[in-house]
């Protein structure tokens, strides 16, 4: 009982102390990307003539703000979930009426107001400007990203081989735990995702590799196994294998088994049998496929576990590390490897989120499709605090991702704004108001339904890891 007791004050004080962590993290991060999302609109409606009457940080009553010699007014309030701006002469240009704040009555707009309105733009001027938003986000992503890539560099994992699955085919043609890999078809090997990409995108071929094994340099050639599965989210997966594994940790709930013992749903049984044979080769099952082990030989230093012996951190710990975790690598990237990561992180972004939407459609998968507010807040935290090299990378992507959720085709998004410019481009008449409220309105309740089970499910899953 007294076990329990402490157990569960302990959640509590570890989410009371975080809490105002996550709040803040999550509200800086998320108001300084639609900020930059905003910013876009702005810049684009300037350069075309268009007036901005307000450029707010935040939502609700102003906290404080000034005005600019254009006449915007610049304002951070008190809702600090994003921000908006304000751009003059939103109208329909048949019935150029604004609503008269002094007077409390609706007047139409003057000649010269008219030449700063945005409903006086022709359509590909307000289609730029529309656009501008989600381009912002994506021209941010990309130089910040270029930028870290051509200076600091680009986190890497070593190509040096700590695990090695149970009858793989790298295990048959002689590979060993320690083996670094130095050529992959006369090819120089920098990093171990130099090996994976190409062997993922591979199953069936065979490959050379030079390795360094004690000093000295062998060659081994290996087959990459082709494999078919469904993944634990749902998604189907086809790709090569090689079973050559370069692990930082694993989780203990997923670990399966241990020298054979099963250890399904038993995380501190393989705890035990893992601390017991630390510095041995041992196997260690766990699973990446929903019906599935996966089994290695591995060999855990307990230079990196001496924490799990320390009482006061034992319950807190749920990892086993069998790398320095602490210890990071980086790669300073020329300006041509950096375009080609880019391009490979974010296409990688959209076809996972493509899919794992696609598996929660069908009702594949328990995974949720779109992250709440709790969910997004837990990611930047995290992220905040691996260090600022991951938080830099986590908010550029989450800048991309803001980009391409508004550029979805629903009309309260700047992707519906754009569907409607392309019909009046292409037809020759703007959509009617009646059908613009209409389609705001279900638009509206879509997104909004969206993002309510986003968040709800999002509590369900912190409230389920309480119990």
């Amino acid at each position: 009982f007294r076990g329990e007791i402490k157990r569960y004050d302990m959640t509590l004080w570890d989410i009371t102390e975080n809490l105002f962590f996550y709040v803040f993290v999550a509200i800086f991060s998320v108001s300084f990307i639609i900020t930059v999302h905003e910013f876009g609109h702005y810049l684009a409606a300037r350069y075309f003539g268009v007036a901005v009457e307000k450029f707010s940080v935040g939502f609700g009553k102003e906290i404080c703000g000034f005005n600019d010699k254009a006449g915007t007014r610049w304002s951070v309030s008190w809702i600090p979930l994003g921000g908006y701006v304000k751009i003059f002469g939103d109208v329909d240009i048949n019935k150029p009426f604004v609503w008269d704040h002094e007077n409390n009555c609706e007047r139409r707009l003057t000649k010269e107001e008219l030449k700063l309105a945005y409903c006086t733009k022709t359509v590909w001027q307000r289609l730029a400007i529309v656009f501008a938003g989600p381009l912002a986000n994506f021209l941010f992503t990309f130089l910040v990203l270029f930028l870290l890539y051509t200076t600091v560099g680009q986190s890497y994992t070593p190509p040096i081989i700590n695990a090695l699955g149970v009858d793989s085919e790298s295990y048959k043609a002689g590979f060993q735990m320690g083996d670094q890999v130095l050529e992959m078809e006369g090819r120089k090997i920098r990093r171990w995702s130099d090996v994976y990409r190409t062997t993922m995108a591979s199953p069936g071929a065979k490959f050379d590799y030079k390795v360094l094994r004690d000093g000295k340099e062998i060659r081994l050639t290996a087959k990459v196994q082709e494999m078919e599965y469904i993944d634990m989210k749902g998604r189907h997966r086809t790709h090569g294998r090689t079973g050559m594994v370069r692990f930082r940790m694993m989780k203990l709930e997923r670990i399966r088994s241990v020298n054979g013992v099963d250890t399904s749903d038993n995380p501190e049984l393989a705890k035990k049998l893992i601390l017991q044979n630390l510095d041995k080769v041992i196997t260690v099952g766990t699973r990446f496929q929903e019906d599935k082990d996966n089994v290695f030989l591995v060999k855990i230093p307990s230079e990196y576990n001496q924490h799990h012996f320390n009482k006061k951190e034992e319950d807190k710990d749920i990892y086993i590390y069998i790398v320095d975790a602490d210890k990071k690598y980086y790669l300073r990237l020329t300006p041509f490897e950096s375009f080609y990561e880019i391009y490979h992180i974010i296409s990688k972004v959209i076809k996972e989120s493509a899919i794992l939407i696609k598996v929660s459609v069908q009702g594949k998968t328990d995974e949720p499709a779109v992250g709440g507010v709790p969910k997004i807040s837990e990611n930047f935290a995290k992220a905040a605090k691996s260090g600022w090299y991951q938080y830099i990378i986590i908010i550029s992507i989450f800048s991309f991702m803001i980009g391409f959720i508004n550029l979805l085709p629903i009309p309260i998004l700047d992707g519906g704004h754009i569907v409607f410019l392309l019909y009046e481009a292409i037809s020759g008449n703007p959509v009617s108001p009646r059908i613009q409220d209409i389609a705001f309105m279900i638009g509206l309740v879509l997104l909004g339904g969206i993002m309510i089970f986003a968040n709800i499910n999002d509590l369900v899953i912190m409230i389920s890891k309480l119990e």
